[in-house]
């Protein structure tokens, strides 16, 4: 390159800097950070360290919004000093031509230490190609790792305004269906995380809890269809993890979110939290409410006996959620590398259901040879409640990506879920049907009450050898328990007064201790990132059914290997071979032998002996992240299982509800 280019060049990336520092200096009052005393200093040197980098520029951004802070020109000597700076976290950026750019995140300036030396810092040089180009800096939407996909939720337009149901209606490969439950590739066997933690609630209430949770609260959603041996195996179709924005501005912040909808929702939330110093503290709360209809057809074939071969059905009702949340958290930094936090979700509400179903049997011709309807109301209530202490240790400020680096984490967690549920069901025939039988059509009323408490214990420690290969290592124990209590009652034509019925009213305790400990070695050379791992586990489960004083137990240990290779064949395309292995552990209620019946013709009993199903899963795939669009071959096989009895029969069944049309009001 001819002198007196490099010399107009070199003038001309000057003055941009120049001109950036004194832009960030001069603009809006309301995207500078407070002025105060505190400043940042230190020098930058050529990674040989035998000479000053005199030319470049120094930015300085609060870490919170990434707001300019302030900024300054490297000296002749190279050193630098950012001054007027109130206390809090930054971020420093490092720019210099020929080098590559150096950022420094979580620079803490506190009143204790309002003084921050960096030191000496060494830019990389790198060789510099200037053309004519146009640049367009951006959050990354989409980030491909060999064991997970993060999708930013920044510019989901889509999903303002609205709830976290919403922001996962806009993640591929999961779907929301009508009731708010959630699937991975149609696959609902699906762990749903909050924050990294598994979510103590199921089914509707996990729905409901989501429907509730504003989208402005959701930073990212990782899905990952293969996880490795660092995470538990529970779920078959994967993980979803729903990671909550809860991170305090400086001072003190908080934010009011109102939505409604065309079939009567109403979505309230508001937040508020304070950052000062060491502390942070952030408080969130939330209120959900809907009334909608819904409709549907059930088609099922009897393997079981001959007549009816075929059961069809035509179902309609409302369902009206209404549901609350409130989500608290707290940190204390000790020391720039240690802190402490508490963190609570509590989350309950009640859910009434009407529905009412018409029943059509059929013989194998096919002909028809009863009709019935059945009517279904239904009310139930949650309180669920999750605390969790913890202690975190980081790499902390002032530690080179090639420094041997532990990272540290432990963790106490305590949820426990309280559940009750009345139902009111009665039929009436429309033409006789000897397969219905008595039973079937008289009105019944049944109630459960359930108690869900559990305790989790996890460590883990993370250790970096050089710059690409890094060992995870980790324990959890986990102990949980069920008590549930199931009475069936029955109208007696005879006197007009519920009676209980014996046969089907039942309770049962259930217990399960699990014990882990896992090794996941992952290596990264150039695009191409291995990973392989292993966890081991042993657990035991106690059932016991008190009216009949049985106790069923059960003991065993398992090995769930890991592996990943892919290669990234740009940022947003990634090409991954994975093999991990699951396993769906038997709930209770698959296990109680009483009978359960859920509508009038099919009757549910479970199987003691019940073992678990494990499932080795090897996908092949390419994903291109950058029109969240994914591609992939998954070829999956399951185990041998002893599987639940019921009353044999194959069932297809599609639901649709009236969609809801969200309007935000800020």
């Amino acid at each position: 390159m001819p002198a007196r280019l490099h010399s107009a060049i070199l003038g001309l990336a000057l003055i941009v800097a120049a001109l950036d520092v004194v832009h960030g200096q001069a603009g809006p009052a309301a995207g500078r950070a407070p002025a105060g005393v505190g400043e940042i200093r230190g020098r930058s040197v050529d990674a040989a360290g035998t000479r000053s980098v005199t030319s470049g520029s120094i930015t300085v951004r609060r870490t919170a919004d990434t707001a300019f802070a302030g900024g300054t020109l490297l000296r002749a000597d190279g050193s630098f000093l950012v001054d007027g700076l109130a206390p809090g976290r930054y971020t420093v950026r490092v720019r210099a031509l020929g080098f590559a750019p150096l950022v420094r995140p979580d620079v803490v300036i506190s009143a204790e230490r309002p003084v921050v030396d960096l030191g000496t810092l060494s830019l990389s040089g790198v060789v510099a190609k200037l053309e004519g180009q146009v640049v367009t800096a951006e959050r990354e939407e989409v980030t491909l790792a060999p064991d997970r996909n993060s999708y930013s939720t920044k510019n989901m337009t889509t999903a303002s305004g609205g709830t976290a149901v919403d922001v996962l209606r806009n993640v591929p490969s999961v779907e929301v269906d009508g009731s708010n439950n959630v699937t991975l590739r149609g696959n609902a066997n699906v762990v749903v995380q909050i924050n990294g933690r598994s979510s103590p609630l199921k089914g509707e209430q996990l729905g409901n809890f989501l429907a509730q949770l504003p989208a402005s609260t959701v930073k990212t959603v990782e899905v990952s269809t293969n996880p490795s041996a660092k995470n538990d195996p529970e779920g078959t179709a994967g993980i979803i993890n729903i990671v909550l924005d809860q991170q305090a501005d400086l001072g003190l912040s908080g934010g009011f979110t109102a939505g409604t909808g065309t079939t009567g929702k109403a979505n309230l939330s508001g937040n508020i939290g304070r950052q000062a110093g060491p502390l942070t503290l952030y408080l969130s709360a939330s209120r959900y409410q809907d009334h909608r209809s819904l409709d549907g057809f059930t088609t099922r074939a009897n393997l079981a006996v001959p007549v009816p071969a075929f059961v069809e059905s035509i179902s309609d009702g409302t369902m009206r959620p209404r549901f609350y949340s409130t989500i608290f958290r707290s940190e204390y930094r000790v020391t720039d590398h240690d802190a402490l936090s508490a963190d609570a979700v509590l989350s309950g509400g009640r859910f009434a259901r009407e529905t009412a179903a018409f029943y059509t049997n059929l013989d194998a011709a096919p002909s028809v040879i009863g009709r019935f309807g059945q009517f279904n109301d239904q009310l139930s209530r949650s309180l669920s409640q999750d605390y969790v202490v913890a202690y975190r240790r980081t790499a902390g400020k002032g530690s080179g990506s090639g420094s041997s680096t532990p990272v540290f984490s432990t963790e106490l967690r305590y949820s426990i879920n309280d559940w009750s549920n009345d139902s009111d069901r009665s039929g009436a025939p429309v033409l006789a049907d000897a397969a219905a039988g008595a039973d079937a059509l008289s009105r019944a009323r049944d109630a459960t009450d359930e108690r869900l408490p559990a305790w989790n214990l996890q460590t883990d420690y993370t250790h970096a050898f050089g710059t690409g290969t890094k060992l995870e290592t980790g324990f959890k124990g986990t102990a949980r328990s069920n008590a549930n209590d199931f009475t069936a009652t029955y109208l007696d034509t005879a006197t007009g007064l519920f009676a209980a019925d014996a046969q089907r009213t039942s309770g049962f305790d259930f217990r399960e201790r699990i014990g882990a400990a896992y090794a996941v070695l992952s290596r990264q050379v150039g695009k191409l990132q291995t990973q392989g791992g292993l966890r081991l586990e042993e657990a035991s489960t106690r059932f016991t059914l008190p009216a009949v004083s049985q106790t069923f137990e059960t003991r065993y240990a398992s090995a769930f290997p890991s592996a990943i290779l892919s290669y990234n064949l740009t940022a947003t395309r990634q090409a991954k071979l994975s093999y991990s292995r699951r396993i769906s552990r038997p709930g209770p209620g698959q296990l109680s032998p009483i009978p359960y019946r859920e509508d009038a013709l099919h009757e549910f009993r479970g199987n003691p002996g019940l073992r678990p199903e494990y499932t080795d899963a090897v996908e092949l795939g390419l994903q291109d992240g950058r029109g969240w669009a994914r591609c992939s071959s998954t070829r999956t096989c399951a185990g041998p299982r002893t599987r639940c009895a019921t009353s044999s029969s194959s069932t297809t069944t599609a639901w649709r509800s009236a969609p809801s049309t969200t309007s935000p009001a800020r």
